[in-house]
């Protein structure tokens, strides 16, 4: 997942928003958000994202040893990742303080009941009556946007915001996205190869296809793209741009947005910015082990890429994707000389780790070998040297 840089925000206008019209309607794959419980393997995925939260608040800067509070999460069953993203924030040297421990923690919310605010939910105004809390100096929130499992895999996809309650600015805003792989044959791709590349680039190509041919892309002429979910080092979004070229009707502007909340805001404070919004996420890259032959391995690799244009005036969805691209790569097995050099150098590996003086040892046997030979090579020359 695509690392994200603190960069201070115009407004807590920014994002702010659209962030829970996000939330007002936050939804669960293949169901709608209820109260049941996440899954055990779900709940596995989501303290790997705590992790992230964890690192990427430590990137962007924000004042350690202030104090924050979490408001409620839209799609946040039994509050399971509010006590995860407390743990986090803990982790990253910000003092959390329960919000619903100040006198007017209740009393706040109800004013900016989400039904009611959704629409300019935590806009200055709306901050600055968050300014009665006596503790709290910095406000979360933000969207549980997706969860999904289905037995052998599982996605997740939280949004999340940090504004500030005395400046009423907008301090940090990211997307997170964990996949899941439970099978012992499926294993999620990290480093992107050549196969892994190749099926990114045929979703997108699908994706660009299917896009062209959408009646109601005769209204757009210039859009916005936030960073794609799940997307690795941004490699995903780079081809996504790279057909978007291929729609010579279209117009993709870099406005450096990075999360659908603030690319919302952006184009309610400046229509004339874009005329759309393009995001998605990459639900599922992976790689399975599918047969075994004499000639080797031979791996699937699968990309499913989900992506949605959203019209700026209205949020109306103009468009929705989700495309999925395959492959089959076979790998050579390794001959018994290289299973034997892997294993060798992970025993020497695992020894050097387990015992720490293994490398001084190494050392010096080696170092005694090579004088040894050294000085065998000196006397064997004098020996020989004529007289």
């Amino acid at each position: 997942m695509t690392p994200m840089t603190f960069t201070p925000r115009r407004s807590v206008g920014v994002a702010l928003g659209a962030l829970m019209v996000a939330a007002g309607c936050a939804w669960v794959r293949g169901q709608e958000a209820t109260t049941a419980p996440f899954p055990d393997e779900v709940r596995q995925a989501i303290h790997q994202t705590g992790q992230d939260v964890q690192a990427a608040i430590v990137r962007a800067g924000l004042p350690k040893g202030q104090t924050l509070s979490l408001l409620p999460l839209a799609g946040d069953q039994e509050q399971y990742v509010a006590g995860v993203l407390k743990n986090a924030v803990t982790a990253a040297g910000l003092l959390y303080v329960e919000g619903k421990d100040d006198p007017f923690w209740e009393q706040v919310l109800a004013e900016v009941a989400w039904g009611e605010r959704k629409a300019d939910m935590l806009d200055a105004t709306t901050l600055t009556r968050f300014g009665r809390l006596k503790a709290a100096r910095l406000l979360m929130y933000g969207a549980v946007r997706e969860v999904s499992f289905d037995g052998r895999k599982g996605f997740v996809e939280i949004e999340l915001h940090v504004s500030s309650i005395e400046t009423k600015q907008h301090l940090w805003g990211q997307v997170f996205a964990r996949r899941l792989y439970l099978t012992q044959d499926m294993q999620g791709v990290v480093d992107l190869d050549d196969a892994a590349r190749h099926v990114l680039r045929q979703a997108m190509m699908q994706a660009r296809e299917s896009l062209a041919r959408a009646p109601r892309l005769a209204a757009v002429r210039s859009l916005v793209m936030p960073p794609l979910s799940g997307d690795l080092d941004g490699y995903a979004a780079t081809l996504l741009a790279g057909e978007l070229t291929k729609i010579e009707s279209l117009t993709l502007r870099d406005v450096g947005v990075q999360t659908l909340a603030e690319a919302r805001q952006l184009l309610r404070d400046s229509p004339a910015s874009a005329d759309a919004i393009l995001h998605g996420a990459i639900r599922d890259l992976h790689r399975e082990t599918v047969s075994h032959d004499s000639g080797g391995d031979v791996l699937r690799y699968r990309a499913e890429v989900q992506l949605r244009l959203l019209a700026a005036a209205t949020g109306d969805i103009l468009w929705a994707e989700t495309t999925i691209s395959t492959t089959e790569q076979t790998v050579p097995r390794p001959t018994l000389r290289q299973q034997a050099a892997v294993a060798a150098k992970d025993h020497l590996a695992e020894r050097l780790e387990n015992e720490p003086g293994a490398l001084l040892r190494l050392v010096i046997w080696v170092s005694g070998g090579l004088a040894a030979v050294l000085a065998g090579f000196l006397v064997l020359r004098a020996l020989t040297r004529p007289r």
